[in-house]
């Protein structure tokens, strides 16, 4: 009977300290800043069955957001949704104001694109401030639109290199301008606005080759260094013909198909840049050379 009586005391006693703890922290407020002090009504909603709603939600996300095993992934390849309008893209002043005449000027250009390599260049190319010229193929647009936006977003510029890649001495004059039109068609209803110029696959012109490229109102631009990728199909190669051949207001061709031509760039665009160029566009290297281009010409460099 006594030892009954012992444990219910013991039990009342911790009762009552329980219940005096209980007075001191949230009853009566002494020494508490109210500011900090739990409100009422959380301290009620503060429930177990509170505690358990929030364990659910943080230990089962949304289904939507975890794969099954069943379903296929997404697709990863899939191009990042742009934010440049064509409005946007029209409105984006043709020249760079970073430009010194005084200092020379290189113009990178890039043919047979857009390609997944493209992207690397352009990466490259914003890492040090530089813009480039890209002459697309009107079949590989499709598909790759945002390639394009990026590169006009960028600074680069895009031009056409005809919509098949046919040598265009084995055309006449009509399928010679449906290359061009087509082509610079294709690439004003991606960025805005129509290229003034274009080069021809392999470099080939004749008189009509010119003549049609007159007619369709285009200037015909070359290259001045030749960074031979498509045959030597080495970096090493590449970064040398380059380097080795580089002289002011060139214009440097290579291809943007090709991942060991992205390779070389990672060395060329540095290098040129710790030699002085500025890598610019061809329009702004022959502005700044005082060259307008005129429909049917021929162009090799920034001096002829």
């Amino acid at each position: 009977m006594k030892l009954k009586i012992m444990n219910l005391l013991v039990i009342v006693y911790a009762v009552m300290v329980a219940v005096t703890v209980l007075w001191i922290l949230v009853g009566s407020g002494e020494g508490i800043n109210t500011d900090e002090r739990i409100p009422e009504a959380a301290s009620v909603e503060f429930t177990a069955a509170t505690v358990a709603a929030a364990t659910i939600e943080v230990s089962e996300p949304p289904v939507s957001t975890v794969p099954s095993l069943t379903q296929p992934l997404p697709d990863l390849t899939e191009p990042p949704e742009t934010t440049t309008t064509q409005e946007e893209v029209a409105t984006m002043p043709p020249f760079h104001n970073n430009i010194d005449p005084s200092k020379p000027m290189i113009a990178l250009s890039f043919d047979d694109g857009p390609a997944d390599a493209t992207l690397r260049i352009l990466d490259l190319l914003e890492k040090y401030n530089s813009r480039a010229t890209f002459f697309v193929l009107g079949e590989r647009i499709a598909g790759r639109e945002f390639i394009l936006e990026r590169t006009v977003k960028s600074g680069s510029e895009v031009a056409g290199h005809t919509w098949t890649h046919r040598n265009l001495a084995h055309l006449n004059e009509k399928q010679i301008e449906k290359e061009l039109l087509d082509t610079n068609k294709k690439i004003e209803s991606v960025i805005g606005t129509a290229p003034s110029f274009y080069r021809p696959p392999f470099g080939v012109f004749n008189d009509k080759v010119k003549n049609a490229s007159r007619n369709a109102g285009l200037a015909i631009v070359n290259w001045s260094v030749d960074a031979g990728d498509w045959r030597s199909r080495s970096a090493d190669c590449i970064y040398d013909a380059i380097i080795n051949d580089a002289h002011n207001y060139a214009i440097v061709i290579s291809h943007d198909l090709y991942d060991f031509t992205a390779d070389a760039m990672e060395r060329v665009i540095p290098e040129l840049v710790e030699k002085g160029y500025q890598l610019v566009t061809i329009s702004e290297l022959m502005y700044y050379c005082n060259v307008e281009l005129e429909a049917g010409k021929v162009y090799f460099c920034g001096l002829y």
